[in-house]
């Protein structure tokens, strides 16, 4: 994944994220427009058979770029948090599909 910085204001950021499309930036505007801080995030897809994406995100009156981080943040511990319990259900359920040992 490459990301490029195509502007940056005071509260404005717009950038071009090369090697991902609807997974990841799904996730991280969804993230975003649960947070009050956050005027508009959203991002485009310029071309489907490209792998690449515009994010765009307003803030109020907050630096974008710490905003963007700290949904990238919220994401992962939630993802950190999922990875956990689905070891924790797939080594449980491993255990019990072996059945009585002979």
């Amino acid at each position: 994944m490459e990301v490029k910085i195509l502007n940056k204001e005071k509260n404005k950021l717009r950038l071009l994220v090369k090697g991902e499309t609807h997974t990841l930036l799904n996730l991280i505007a969804d993230y975003g427009n649960k947070d009050p801080k956050i005027k508009f995030i959203g991002y485009s897809i310029p071309h489907p058979l490209k792998t690449e994406a515009e994010l765009n995100l307003q803030t109020i009156d907050e630096d974008p770029i710490q905003a963007l981080k700290r949904q990238v943040s919220k994401a992962t511990i939630d993802l950190e948090q999922l990875q956990k319990v689905f070891n924790s259900v797939f080594t449980n359920n491993k255990s019990k599909e072996k059945g009585p040992s002979k």
